[in-house]
C-alpha cells in the first residue's frame, strides 16, 4: 500500500511541463515569474524527496527480505537440529529397553540356573540321605 503512494509522487520533473514565464490566473491577480519559480523548485524538491524516499523504501524492504529469510532457514535448522535430537533419544531409549530386556532374560536365566543347581543339590542330599537312612536301619 505504501509503495502505491510512494509511485504517486513520480511524476516528470516541473521545468519539462512549465517552461518559459508561465504565468497563470488566480483569483484575478497574476503570479510573478519568481513566485511561480519558487513554487516549481518546491515542486521539483518535494518529487526528489520521494524518489530518494522510494529508493530507501527499496532498500529497506529488500533488508526486510532479506532478513525474514535468515531468520527462516535458522527456524528450520533449529527445527532439524531439534528432530535429530529427538530421534537420538528415541534410539537411545530402544537401545536402553532391549538391554534391560537382555538383563531380565539373563537374569531370569540365571536365576532359573541357580533354581534347577539348588534342586539338583536338594535331590542329591535327598537321595543320599534316604540311602543313607536305608543303610544305618538295614544293618
Amino acid at each position: 500500500m505504501a509503495s502505491r503512494m510512494i509511485a504517486n509522487c513520480d511524476l516528470p520533473p516541473p521545468r519539462n511541463v512549465f517552461s518559459g514565464a508561465a504565468a497563470s490566473l488566480e483569483g484575478g491577480r497574476c503570479w510573478e515569474n519568481e513566485e511561480v519559480d519558487i513554487l516549481l523548485e518546491a515542486l521539483r524538491l518535494s518529487q526528489t524527496r520521494a524518489r530518494v524516499a522510494e529508493r530507501r523504501y527499496r532498500l529497506i524492504c529488500k533488508e526486510r527480505d532479506s532478513l525474514s529469510n535468515l531468520l527462516l532457514e535458522d527456524s528450520l535448522r533449529l527445527l532439524a537440529c531439534q528432530n535429530s535430537i529427538r530421534l537420538l533419544e528415541l534410539q537411545a531409549s530402544q537401545m536402553e529397553d532391549e538391554q534391560n530386556k537382555y538383563k531380565t532374560a539373563d537374569n531370569s536365566v540365571s536365576a532359573l540356573t541357580w533354581f534347577m543347581a539348588k534342586a539338583l543339590c536338594v535331590g542329591i542330599a535327598g537321595v543320599t540321605l534316604a540311602f543313607g537312612s536305608i543303610f544305618l536301619f538295614l544293618t
